[in-house]
């Protein structure tokens, strides 16, 4: 089997981001981290130095009509930002329609505590985890 890169998959937020990323070949996606939204562009410099990254899943809610959501212009002015820093990457939004929800499923399937399942980093991290999973269901 031939290495395709990881995918790196972002779950936005205005205070918290959630960032997962596939295994090189492009089978699995894992929860990676969560960062503060302002320090979104810093963590991707660092990560996507250090690993083959190349792709990148942007979440994005209702995109029958992007203009719905009130996040819309800032997800879009992330993907300018990511495009003009890494332009070698593909970057694009894909569809995060409850991707939240399907998060806390997952946790409580695991068997991860209530306790836990309340942090919204727990819950961001698995949140971007499932949209690089369907994604990766897709391909």
């Amino acid at each position: 089997m031939t290495v395709k890169g990881r995918i790196l998959a972002i779950d936005y937020g205005e205070k918290r981001t959630g960032i997962a990323v596939s295994d090189p070949l492009q089978v699995m996606g894992y929860p990676l981290t969560t960062v503060a939204t302002d320090a979104l562009m810093d963590f991707l410099k660092e990560y996507i130095s250090a690993e083959d990254v190349r792709h990148i899943l942007i979440g994005h809610p209702e995109l029958d009509d992007p203009q719905k959501s009130p996040l819309a212009s800032q997800l879009e002015r992330l993907r300018q930002k990511i495009v003009e820093e890494f332009p070698d990457l593909t970057v694009e939004f894909v569809d995060e329609t409850l991707s939240s929800r399907e998060a806390v499923q997952t946790l409580v399937q695991a068997g991860i505590k209530k306790q836990k399942r309340r942090k919204k980093e727990t819950v961001d991290t698995m949140s971007a985890a499932v949209i690089l999973q369907r994604y990766l269901g897709n391909i």
